[in-house]
């Protein structure tokens, strides 16, 4: 069993290592990339919500729910993006499948610890503008993203209130490359770049949770992620190439670009929720994340969701549709992008499924989201996607003394 897990956790880092492709957004063009992780699947569900402690499930969104563990918790989840991009004149379907996470989760009385590894941000685009008069045409190409490794604890001030703090290393790698091409110029121009960068980032989180009317359990949720810098190092090379009617690329002449060292900054970002719900039966909930304006963004950006969940009959032993977990949500953000004075905005519904296998403590998330990026006004790229998202929670008491008469 421990080869295994340590297998699984070798084959997932080497994956994220070298660099999935988890996007075909062309917005994904801005910054460090598009943001891929947005929960857990059943998190996704409910709209991205992160206001829930769980005592078999970790909450990645907020670290003050790692104190509500009651059983220690392995999460391993990937998902597959189903993407239609769309303008006045055409339209391109793409296809994307990566791992999303790998995370632990230990309880120690009061405390909870979790750790692991998950894809943060994703580079994947491929533009290309051609000139009214088919003068000239330029190409724009990109790949890549960002991860981090992750560790972080919670504690139990009272039974009410929980505390709690991640700590995380950020690393990535990316490339870009833009070429142009002048009709009646035989040779183009290609410029190539790798930009590796890396930084640590915290996020502080707070919960509290308590009874409303004597019956239902109210829980109020924020989160805090401190303003942070990320240190990066550019190469690259330019070079004149042309292309084959194959459409290979041959080079002509290539010289290497000064290397470049340097850092940027990334804002802070704040989370406050709520939300009502019977246990083990149903929840309703939302939440807002506001995130400052960058050097990459003309704006401030802003998520609003709202979501839920609802159990049939937890404990049923003659039915086991009734054990599954329905969940919904929808979704709203303004990512804080402006292209050709359009702001860029991101609509997405959601459903998953919960299905619990074995002891009862474990199961498998299936979640689903159909969403709507961009716009196709002013020249630009409209996302009509669908998300898969799978994953597979293990959950078990460790640690436990064996005891014999």
């Amino acid at each position: 069993m421990i080869r295994t897990i340590f297998t699984g956790i070798a084959l997932l880092v080497s994956t994220f290592i070298f660099a999935q492709q988890s996007t075909s957004s062309p917005y994904s063009y801005f910054g460090i990339g598009e943001t891929t992780f947005r929960g857990t699947p059943e998190q996704q569900a409910m709209g991205g919500l992160g206001i829930l402690p769980d005592s078999i499930h970790i909450n990645l969104l907020n670290p003050a729910s790692y104190s509500s563990l009651k059983l220690t918790v392995i999460t391993i989840a990937g998902g597959t993006n189903f993407n239609t991009l769309s303008t006045d004149q055409t339209s391109e379907k793409a296809k994307r499948t990566s791992l999303d996470y790998l995370t632990f989760g230990i309880p120690m009385g009061k405390f909870g610890v979790a750790f692991g590894l998950n894809a943060q941000t994703a580079v994947g685009y491929r533009i290309q503008t051609v000139a009214e008069d088919l003068s000239n045409m330029e190409q724009f190409l990109g790949e890549g993203g960002t991860n981090r490794v992750f560790a972080g604890a919670a504690y139990q001030v009272t039974p009410k209130l929980s505390v709690g703090a991640d700590l995380s290393y950020h690393f990535g790698q990316m490339e870009n490359t833009s070429k142009y091409f002048q009709n009646g110029v035989h040779f183009g121009t290609r410029i190539r770049q790798e930009t590796t960068l890396n930084g640590f980032t915290a996020n502080l989180g707070v919960m509290y949770k308590s009874k409303f009317q004597e019956k239902y359990d109210l829980y109020l949720s924020s989160t805090f992620n401190p303003f942070y810098q990320l240190d990066y190092k550019t190469t690259g090379n330019i070079a004149s190439i042309y292309q084959t009617n194959s459409g290979a690329e041959v080079v002509d002449t290539s010289q290497l670009l000064a290397e470049r060292q340097s850092s940027f900054s990334l804002p802070s970002k704040v989370s406050v929720g709520a939300g009502i719900g019977l246990a083990r039966k149903w929840f309703v909930g939302t939440e807002a994340v506001f995130s400052g304006k960058n050097e990459y963004t003309d704006g401030s950006a802003m998520r609003l969701s709202l979501g839920g969940y609802y159990i049939p009959k937890y404990n049923s032993f003659t039915n086991y549709f009734s054990r599954i977990t329905y969940r919904a949500g929808l979704r709203y953000e303004n990512t804080g992008i402006v292209v050709n004075d359009q702001t860029i905005n991101d609509m997405g519904v959601n459903f998953g499924l919960s299905f619990p296998v074995g002891n009862g403590f474990s199961d498998i998330a299936l979640g689903m989201e159909y969403g709507i990026r961009g716009t196709k006004n002013a020249g630009l790229v409209q996302e009509n996607y669908f998300n898969i998202n799978i994953g597979i929670s293990f959950g078990d008491k460790w640690f436990r003394k064996v005891l014999f008469d």
